[in-house]
């Protein structure tokens, strides 16, 4: 079922699916720390963080999920796995091999359904770990959280953010990172706390970009069921190229989030609470399917 017009915070938000217990998820508290924790039921969820950040992003949905039952799992890619003064260069061949490593070790454990979220750079690593995965695991999802397709331009930038950075690759290393895209104040404190990096190394971006050129051509052959979320005030990465991504893939289960208050971090931002009862009654809704095939890897 496609869903042509996207559902905002004013929507109902699946009244069947249980409150989370708020309490038990204290935002001001993150950690960057990767994680694996086993689930009470068939299902798992594998959480692919953004470029430049860390599992932090995504560490309280998964604590969200997890109290649902679901298994979870959450890595720091290569490059990103430890503090420094400056990001050390990787690249997404590095990145996506830790994440289909990740994959296959949720498959090893038997686990029928998985669904990958991703954030950003993440929603990327999904998107082709779905397409290289789909003809072996049939119980594939997609939840893709501010998918990074376009940086957010402006006209006093000149050029496009992407130009720059192309330019720039040949000569610098690193370009500072001052402030995390959060409208939370408490929220944005605590992810500076577990954040490792206040730089982005500019060729770990090049590849990032590399990686959309391989990805983009090939949206209309995801058919997987797909819930995407973006907000109307990102400030990195561009809504409309967010929608553009919706509409391009080609699966006929589709669901299109649109938030109105939060900046890039969705999972973390102002509308958090609401965003986190979605995803989870969108993969409680999708549970009441047949139990789908697994080959061994």
């Amino acid at each position: 079922m496609s869903q042509a017009q996207p559902s905002t915070p004013n929507s109902q938000a699946h009244p069947r699916v249980p409150s989370i217990k708020m309490d038990a998820l204290d935002v001001s508290h993150l950690s960057n720390d990767p994680f694996d924790w086993q689930g009470q039921q068939d299902h798992a969820c594998l959480l692919l963080h953004g470029l430049g950040g860390g599992i932090y992003e995504l560490y309280p949905l998964a604590k969200a999920l997890h109290q649902y039952g679901y298994g979870v799992k959450g890595i720091n890619y290569p490059g990103h796995q430890h503090p420094a003064k400056q990001m050390p260069a990787s690249c997404w061949t590095d990145w996506y091999s830790a994440a289909e490593s990740a994959y296959l070790e949720l498959c090893a454990r038997g686990y029928r359904r998985i669904t990958l979220v991703g954030f950003c750079l993440g929603s990327l690593l999904a998107l082709k770990l779905a397409q290289q995965q789909a003809k072996r695991h049939q119980g594939l999802q997609l939840v893709l959280l501010s998918p990074f397709l376009r940086v957010r331009h402006q006209w006093y930038y000149g050029l496009r953010p992407e130009t720059y950075t192309r330019i720039l690759g040949g000569v610098v290393g690193n370009v500072p990172r001052f402030q995390l895209p959060l409208h939370d104040p408490v929220v944005r404190q605590a992810a500076h706390r577990v954040a490792y990096y206040r730089t982005f190394n500019v060729s770990a971006v090049r590849s990032a970009l590399e990686l959309i050129r391989l990805v983009e051509p090939t949206l209309g052959h995801t058919e997987q069921p797909v819930l995407v979320a973006y907000s109307r005030q990102d400030k990195v990465i561009c809504p409309q190229a967010a929608r553009q991504l919706y509409d391009q893939l080609g699966s006929a289960d589709k669901t299109l989030v649109e938030l109105t208050r939060s900046n890039h971090i969705l999972p973390l931002d102002v509308e958090r609470d609401y965003l986190w009862q979605m995803i989870a009654g969108w993969i409680e809704g999708h549970r009441n399917t047949d139990a789908p095939s697994v080959s061994k890897p």
